[in-house]
């Protein structure tokens, strides 16, 4: 698959972290169907416009301009239009910038990420790999290496929550979704530290580098992964993932994946398959 086109300065400007999240989020929600995405992106705009429409004018915008401190009416025509196209940050956002972006929570996008399928396909997706990564660096012994079969088999085994309940319903939704596994790293991040809204928010300049950050990392690991014995070269191929664009210099991170409990090891022990 090619990669996402990002736009190149998110890290600095306002509206354009907004639309890197929003577009991040639909192909997170609709990684197969290029028109869904579009619609999607469109019905955020809106909501989006909406929204700055009911926000008063910022006086950093009047105060690069005096003219228009003097001329409401101008003022507002310029800012509506400003809304309506979405260029440019002084134009159309208020007057804390990133306290407005944090707390967009009921736009278009927001909304179609927490539907049940998307939330239940996502969180099965993101044990899967999840999964795999624990297996790779903690039970490097295990034959053949981590495997997308080997993750289900464990997970089916385990009776984890809020994922899939049974081998097929996790493989349909694997496919579905593998293409942006990667992204799911820092969308649970975020979502299970409330408190660093500053990392992985993905509405933010601050938020949506963290976000590129740990899931270029993912991506990383994702795309190093040979499996032990097979014909492929790769457990991954680029050509099965929304790629980070190669023209941003991805930092390494070091993430944490969860070790196993001695009762996870001891179903590992008494199954074949591993």
């Amino acid at each position: 698959m090619p990669e996402i086109n990002l736009p190149r300065n998110f890290a600095e400007n306002p509206s354009a972290a907004f639309n890197a999240g929003n577009l991040i989020i639909s192909y997170m929600v609709h990684p197969n169907d290029e028109q869904k995405r579009d619609e999607l992106l469109r019905l955020s705009n809106l909501d989006l416009k909406q929204r700055l429409r009911d926000v008063p004018i910022s006086k950093v915008f009047t105060e690069k301009m005096p003219i228009l401190s003097q001329n409401p009416s101008l003022a507002k025509a310029l800012r509506d239009d400003g809304i309506e196209t979405l260029v440019s940050p002084y134009l159309i956002l208020p007057e804390n910038p990133e306290k407005f972006l944090l707390n967009i929570n009921a736009n278009a996008a927001m909304r179609a990420m927490f539907e049940p399928h998307v939330q239940l396909s996502w969180g099965t997706v993101y044990a899967i790999l999840h999964t795999m990564m624990r297996i790779d660096r903690y039970l490097p012994q295990i034959k053949s290496g981590a495997s997308v079969s080997k993750a289900v088999v464990f997970l089916e085994k385990t009776g984890k929550t809020n994922i899939k309940g049974n081998r097929a319903d996790m493989m349909k939704a694997w496919r579905e979704y593998k293409s942006i596994a990667h992204y799911l790293f820092p969308f649970f991040f975020m979502y299970a530290h409330p408190d660093r809204k500053d990392f992985c928010h993905l509405y933010t300049e601050s938020g949506i580098t963290g976000f590129i950050v740990l899931a270029g990392n993912v991506q990383k690991w994702m795309l190093s992964q040979k499996p032990a014995h097979s014909r492929q070269d790769k457990l991954f191929n680029k050509k099965d993932l929304w790629l980070i664009p190669k023209r941003y210099d991805i930092q390494d991170f070091p993430f944490k994946v969860t070790p196993f409990t001695e009762a996870e090891l001891a179903v590992i022990k008494d199954y074949k398959r591993f």
